[in-house]
């Protein structure tokens, strides 16, 4: 569907046969279509989207959770780096259903504490 642009020129308009007035006032169409191709039309701008903006992804719930301490989990400093201490000893009595959507969620984190254990947690 054409929406309306009207002051809009081409730059080849001494090729157009339609009158000055005419292609004036004519209704812009959508750029990549059938219609753009045809002569005499006016092809709008396309929209600028902003996907390139910073965008700010937070998870509310991983971090709730980590700073109320109820991850079974902790930051361990070691020589070679750091690693993901678990309080549990077995890890198989973990409720996997419980605690992965959590860690999931987590991954969208950016900051230091939080990206390290979603990572390391999932």
């Amino acid at each position: 569907m054409p929406y309306c642009c009207k002051s809009v020129l081409k730059s080849h308009i001494n090729n157009c046969k339609c009158s000055l007035e005419e292609y004036r006032y004519q209704c812009c169409v959508p750029p990549f279509s059938i219609q753009s191709r045809q002569r005499c039309s006016i092809v709008c701008p396309l929209k600028h989207l902003k996907n390139f903006n910073k965008r700010l992804y937070r998870s509310e719930i991983f971090r709730l959770f980590y700073e109320r301490g109820d991850l079974p989990c902790t930051i361990q400093h070691i020589t070679k780096g750091q690693a993901l201490k678990w309080f549990i000893n077995n890890l198989e009595t973990l409720n996997i259903d419980y605690y992965l959507p959590i860690f999931i969620d987590g991954l969208c984190e950016t900051k230091y504490p939080y990206s390290f254990i979603a990572l390391q947690g999932k």
